[in-house]
């Protein structure tokens, strides 16, 4: 239960630094940097699934927040994770607002659902989800998006990424999409 928080507290940091170096760098050039960022992600698993161990860091954050059943895929979470903003990135490239927005239900919703959901959570609506995590991850979804866009586009989008996660999709790939789409129909 404790590397679970620890995988969305890395989950958060992370997603917060990504939507950070949006806002500096910009949509495209973001994309080429989490292009090179998701390939390197990809060598680095292959090399540890060689056996080759000599990777300090990696190694402590797969110790530290690696899920049992993701063992034979080594960070498969984190290559999710960037290859759904990269999915975003492609899609929204010119528009920095718009990709910054489909990535806020990821970042910020999907970790708190998951936190809130296994201290609080008590009305399973499917299997590891339950009303009161899916409730605050859309409401700190909303509260981001709402920064961005009107109170109705954020209460719609953070609702359409949000309700990503009950897809049998990794949501990894879902969230950013869905939400980006629907912001794009939206503004």
């Amino acid at each position: 239960m404790k590397s679970e928080y620890k995988r969305q507290f890395i989950h958060f940091f992370f997603g917060s630094i990504v939507i950070i170096l949006i806002g500096l760098i910009g949509a495209t050039n973001f994309l080429v940097l989490n292009t090179a960022i998701l390939a390197g992600g990809y060598l680095i698993s292959l090399e540890i699934k060689k056996g080759n161990t000599n990777l300090p860091i990696i190694n402590y954050f797969l110790d530290y927040a690696g899920r049992k059943e993701e063992k034979k895929i080594p960070g498969k979470g984190a290559l999710t994770f960037f290859s759904g903003t990269l999915i975003a990135s492609a899609l929204f490239y010119n528009n920095p607002v718009l990709l910054i927005g489909s990535i806020i239900p990821l970042v910020f919703g999907d970790s708190i659902s998951t936190v809130i959901g296994k201290l609080f959570g008590k009305i399973e609506i499917i299997k590891n989800k339950t009303l009161e995590g899916s409730s605050a991850g859309f409401l700190i979804s909303f509260f981001y998006l709402s920064i961005l866009f009107s109170y109705q586009t954020a209460l719609i989008a953070a609702f359409v990424g949000m309700a990503m996660e009950y897809l049998p999709i990794d949501d990894n790939y879902t969230i950013p999409a869905a939400t980006g789409f629907a912001l794009m129909l939206l503004i």
